[in-house]
């Protein structure tokens, strides 16, 4: 600055010799304009990372939900060895059920899995309105006590989210031709239909494969499914080479 033209007068005002009161205001002018074009350049950065962000959500409920399957399987498999290699009714007791856990006395396959799972948790997919924000946290710290059920009775709908194929029901394991393709557990619940501890397919309803709204569009246009060979996968609601295959439920001998 040109000590000849301009005398100081505070800290920041200085008088111009030649005119007027000049302040020192430049350095907040240079911040002020250096944020807004920081926030004009990295909005659009952020606006096309969050399909990505939203993604990853998707994803992680793809495999919170691929988890469940996977152990509701292993579940399943534990009861078959421990009753002559059958797999469990849908239906056992119509009247005399036991209402809470332990369910010493099954109203359905779901209830009578109870012992090798000792939780209901995983019979909720954590896309649907059934399972609830502590349920669903990806992030929940764990605890040393065992989740409370999410519905204890057995015979109320929404008890799972999850069917079991009829098809399978009270059948010996080993009449099952092809494990590796025969589905055991899927994705369920539309929020209309009787999803109690009976809950059962014996196929697809026609519906599911057009309504978008269906189950089997809930994961990213796909959904999970359980196999009888215990492994677990998404299929693409868009593959009918591998969703649409009625084998999938049929691969037992009569």
């Amino acid at each position: 600055m040109n000590p000849d033209r301009y005398t100081q007068i505070t800290q920041n005002v200085y008088i111009d010799r030649l005119g007027t009161a000049t302040p020192r205001s430049t350095g907040l002018r240079t911040f002020v304009f250096k944020l807004l074009l920081w926030c004009l350049l990295v909005s659009p950065i952020i606006a096309a990372l969050y399909p990505c962000f939203m993604g990853t959500q998707s994803h992680a409920r793809i495999a919170s939900c691929l988890s469940n399957l996977k152990q509701v399987s292993l579940g399943v498999m534990q009861y078959v060895q421990d009753n002559d290699e059958c797999y469990p009714l849908s239906e056992v007791n119509d009247g005399d059920y036991s209402p809470t856990p332990p369910y010493s006395r099954n109203y359905g396959w779901a209830d009578a899995l109870y012992p090798y799972l000792e939780t209901t948790y995983v019979y909720h997919c954590p896309s649907t309105s059934q399972a609830t924000s502590d349920d669903s946290s990806l992030f929940k710290l764990p605890s040393h006590d065992p989740p409370k059920p999410l519905y204890s009775d057995p015979s109320e709908l929404g008890f799972t989210d999850y069917w079991l194929n009829r098809n399978v029901c009270g059948v010996a394991q080993k009449k099952i031709t092809n494990p590796a393709e025969t589905f055991l557990l899927g994705d369920g619940n539309t929020g209309h239909d009787a999803t109690t501890a009976r809950y059962t397919l014996r196929g697809f309803p026609t519906q599911w494969l057009q309504d978008q709204d269906s189950p089997l569009w809930r994961h990213t246009e796909g959904a999970n499914f359980a196999y009888a060979d215990g492994h677990v996968h998404w299929i693409h609601t868009r593959a009918p080479s591998e969703l649409q295959q009625s084998s999938h439920f049929f691969n037992i001998s009569q």
